[in-house]
């Protein structure tokens, strides 16, 4: 008797190991569909959020994103503004942490963090005060050119948000996301913003003493 033959396999288990050589072979080229829900839920989160790290903005976007008006205030003013909104992402960052999924509807919570919005107000409001008495201002101000004066307001608060060393808060931010056929969306554009400033009002800025 020959002791180190091997033992036959059952038939269900070959059958078994098919099945799942083959569910790999499906998954492979897109783990999303194959992916448990929470998965895919980070990976929507992620697709999106990476956005705001990575801004690829046109005039366009700007105008879809922010409105037809208030793109047209900020071209009256000749304010850049998709360089202004690229400016906004420069120290955002995020990490996503609890993912839970419930049904059609996901939460996922994240810890978002982008530049503090008092500590830029209060860096900013004498730097606006000692600019508003020079000459340059007063020419400004007597020949009514508000054009002049807004983008000069703009360029100062670009420059401060364009900063290395400037102070940084960060805060979690929960987003919410519905499943929208196999797709998982954000249930509305206002809780992306709140994760992009970090679960801060941009108003504190205007706030500081």
């Amino acid at each position: 008797m020959n002791t180190c033959a091997a033992t036959p396999k059952p038939r269900k288990f070959w059958l078994g190991l098919l099945m799942c050589a083959l569910a790999l072979v499906v998954c492979a080229p897109m783990l999303t569909g194959c992916a448990s829900p929470e998965d895919a839920v980070r990976k929507a989160a992620t697709s999106y959020l990476d956005q705001l790290k990575n801004p690829d903005l046109s005039q366009e976007d700007f105008e879809r994103y922010m409105g037809a008006e208030t793109a047209s205030t900020f071209e009256s003013y000749g304010i850049d503004a998709v360089a202004l909104g690229k400016s906004l992402t420069k120290h955002f960052d995020y990490k996503i942490n609890e993912v839970t999924v419930d049904g059609d509807e996901a939460n996922a919570v994240v810890d978002a963090s982008n530049i503090d919005f008092a500590a830029l107000g209060s860096s900013l409001q004498p730097k606006f005060l000692e600019w508003a008495s020079s000459a340059e201002a007063q020419e400004l101000i007597a020949n009514n050119d508000q054009e002049g004066v807004m983008k000069k307001l703009f360029s100062m608060l670009q420059e401060e948000l364009d900063a290395d060393n400037v102070s940084t808060v960060a805060n979690p931010v929960t987003v919410t996301f519905t499943k929208s056929g196999d797709d998982w969306v954000p249930l509305s554009s206002q809780q992306i913003s709140e994760v992009l400033f970090a679960g801060q009002n941009p108003a504190d800025m205007y706030a500081a003493e």
